[in-house]
């Protein structure tokens, strides 16, 4: 912060201090954190809000080929036992998923092929692992489960898989940090 001839603070900008009045909504608490810097937001701000947006387009990529296991899952249960029908429309989904989150929650990023081929392994393994335990513990408990009380049991299971997937994909898969360094060394 630099004193301007106007007696305000105002952030320092190669040599041109910018008013705060002009760096757009400023909370005085928080002002280092959010503030503009020759228009752009801070480094912080600009994470932050790429989290966000990260974040909620993969609840709503998820939600979508949840929708989608459900239904496989509800057609296949008609022909198949419970944890076949399960195994089966989570390899579909698990594999669909990862390439549309890819694609629309994390903008089309280039993927490290073997990374994501690890990921999706572990994804389905976690999936249908936990989810067809999910339905056999819910057969032990239950005689006849109906298909609320599967699905219930399984968007449960899922939900908590979903954190951890986003997680995955972000910070290990698709992360923009990891491939920045991997194209410069590819430069050099």
């Amino acid at each position: 912060m630099v004193p301007s001839p106007l007696g305000a603070e105002t952030p320092a900008v190669a040599d041109k201090p910018v008013p705060l009045a002009d760096a757009g909504p400023v909370a005085s608490h928080r002002e280092e954190a959010t503030t503009l810097v020759a228009g752009r937001p801070t480094p912080l701000r600009r994470f932050g809000y790429e989290i966000v947006r990260q974040a909620v387009r993969f609840v709503l990529v998820g939600t979508t080929f949840t929708l989608l296991y459900f239904a496989l899952y509800g057609a296949l249960r008609l022909v198949l036992p419970a944890v076949a029908a399960n195994l089966l429309a989570s390899l579909v989904t698990t594999i669909a998923g990862s390439e549309a989150h890819r694609r629309v929650t994390f903008d089309g990023r280039p993927s490290r092929r073997r990374r994501m081929v690890v990921q999706n392994v572990a994804t389905w393994a976690w999936y249908g692992g936990t989810t067809s335990m999910g339905l056999l513990l819910l057969g032990l408990w239950t005689a006849e489960p109906t298909y609320a009380q599967e699905a219930a049991t399984m968007l449960v299971i899922t939900a908590v898989g979903g954190i951890a997937r986003f997680v995955v994909l972000r910070w290990w898969v698709l992360s923009p940090a990891r491939l920045a360094r991997r194209a410069s060394t590819v430069r050099a």
